[in-house]
């Protein structure tokens, strides 16, 4: 019951991987996205989690359960787009902007 990369759970990180690249994209560049996550971020977070939680059965084990491990590794794989999205056009933008203001330099 260690921690084992078989087939099943890189192909569910994979599809973490996508799916939380999908999302960040949609919510960073398509009209919609950005409404929904302007005004509805609770329903964005939902629709991730879901997504998540879906690719999550397939690492169901013969009991009927999947392993912490599992669950916590597809989270953070999923999650990181979405980090990598708000910092690449959020964050950084945002603080660049601010250390110019400060500067008083234009631009």
């Amino acid at each position: 019951m260690g921690i084992e990369l078989s087939f099943g759970v890189l192909l569910a990180l994979l599809l973490a991987l996508l799916w939380g690249t999908a999302v960040a994209w949609f919510i960073r560049f398509h009209e919609a996205g950005i409404t929904l996550a302007t005004h509805l971020m609770w329903f964005v977070v939902s629709v991730g989690c879901s997504g998540i939680f879906l690719i999550s059965l397939l690492l169901i084990q013969p009991g009927g359960y999947i392993l912490w491990w599992q669950m916590l590794a597809l989270m953070a794989t999923g999650a990181v787009p979405i980090a990598g999205f708000s910092l690449k056009w959020g964050l950084i933008p945002y603080l660049i902007g601010l250390v110019k203001s400060i500067r008083g330099e234009d631009g």
